[in-house]
């Protein structure tokens, strides 16, 4: 009996040792090939809060982070604990990802959806970062990180989307809890192998087999282009222009990368990969278009007309009347924000009487002017004394 129990306390001896060792050798980042994995003792095998039931798939929960360590780290089940870092200490990097807000779809043009996620980094003081990362599906299965970037500290992100191979967040900066600053919006888009600042530039545009370029508004270098459109803005491009290689008004989203080698791009030591195509013009005032504090300009034909939105009033032009200005009042279904990259699905604007309503919407679709040709990334609506107008619109050019 004695020599039993003294057998088992012996063996429980053993194995608690082997576990220690074992737990010793996984910390370690030896022989990984600079893979961090999870450093904890023993190894906590429960999903974390705020992950479980989250929809994402197992494989994210799991995968290989890159971009925040010197070294890749793993995740098990959604976190990473690493190592004290100092011996016996309490304070240890950690990592974990966020269940939401999450984004899926098309982000580099392969036809196939990236998974977007964030993920929050401790390493033990005050601060709590906020990561961006893009997830790849493989083709053996499994996930790979692509990219990951820092959005901020101390930041709460309140909307995460993917439209337009674009990556659209928006946030406010915490503090104690509090939001301490107005919302944000940010704009990403994979480029150069990581995530690049997507955002509109207007200038003139050239697009050939031998030329393809920008030359921006606000002055500078030109810029090669590369189309990212999946052949939106190549075939637009031909389709307006009188002759090849014309100079056209472009406006685009995209983002600045290395200018591809070879022949035709030399001499270009930066290209913009452009995502998509928000106005184009052969005629008008391209560059020297002013819309004297405007956000938006309304713009149709048959008849003609013009209205311009300014703060809290609207301006008209009509054929045969006077101009007219008349006082309106933000519809609050749509978002009246002026457009800086991600676009708003609506703007909406409404005023008159009840006997003579007035309103003038924008929807954030693609618009062709029927005489012009001119592409536009706005659709306009005007209601006059239930009279219809329909047209084109566009916003003012972006900052210089």
């Amino acid at each position: 009996m004695l020599r039993s129990a003294l057998r088992l306390r012996v063996a429980g001896l053993l194995s608690i040792l082997f576990s220690g060792l074992l737990s010793g050798v996984v910390g370690c980042t030896a022989g990984t090939g600079g893979l961090r994995v999870d450093a904890d003792e023993p190894v906590d095998t429960r999903e974390p809060a705020g992950v479980h039931g989250s929809g994402l798939p197992s494989g994210l929960l799991n995968v290989e982070i890159a971009g925040i360590y010197d070294a890749r780290v793993q995740l098990r089940h959604g976190r990473y604990r690493g190592a004290p870092f100092v011996a016996g200490g309490a304070s240890r990097p950690t990592l974990e990802i966020l269940h939401t807000p999450q984004a899926r779809g098309d982000l580099d043009g392969d036809g196939h959806a990236e998974w977007v996620t964030l993920l929050v980094e401790s390493s033990g003081g005050s601060g709590t970062f906020i990561y961006l990362s893009v997830f790849s599906e493989l083709v053996a299965g499994g996930l790979h990180n692509v990219a990951t970037r820092l959005v901020g500290d101390r930041v709460h992100v309140t909307q995460l989307k993917v439209r337009n191979r674009r990556i659209e967040i928006e946030l406010v900066e915490r503090n104690a809890g509090r939001a301490t600053g107005a919302p944000q919006t940010r704009v990403w888009q994979l480029a150069d192998g990581g995530l690049a600042d997507s955002r509109r530039v207007a200038g003139h545009l050239v697009y050939g087999h031998e030329m393809r370029t920008l030359q921006p508004c606000e002055g500078g270098e030109e810029v090669w282009v590369i189309d990212g459109t999946g052949g939106d803005l190549p075939g637009r491009y031909r389709g307006l222009r009188s002759a090849p290689y014309e100079p056209l008004f472009a406006e685009v989203t995209g983002a600045l990368v290395s200018a591809p080698a070879g022949e035709f791009a030399a001499g270009h030591a930066q290209a913009l990969l452009v995502v998509e195509l928000l106005r184009l013009e052969r005629e008008g005032f391209a560059c020297r278009l002013d819309l004297e504090g405007s956000a938006f300009r309304a713009l149709g034909t048959e008849p003609f007309w013009r209205a311009d939105v300014n703060g809290n009033v609207l301006a008209l032009r009509l054929p045969g009347a006077a101009p007219g200005r008349f006082d309106v009042r933000p519809d609050r279904r749509g978002d009246v924000r002026p457009h800086v990259t991600g676009r708003p699905t609506e703007h909406r604007w409404v005023g008159g009487t009840e006997r003579a309503p007035k309103s003038l919407t924008l929807t954030a679709e693609r618009c062709v002017d029927p005489m012009s040709g001119s592409v536009f990334a706005y659709r306009a609506r005007l209601v006059l004394d239930g009279r219809v107008l329909q047209g084109c619109a566009l916003t003012a050019l972006p900052q210089r």
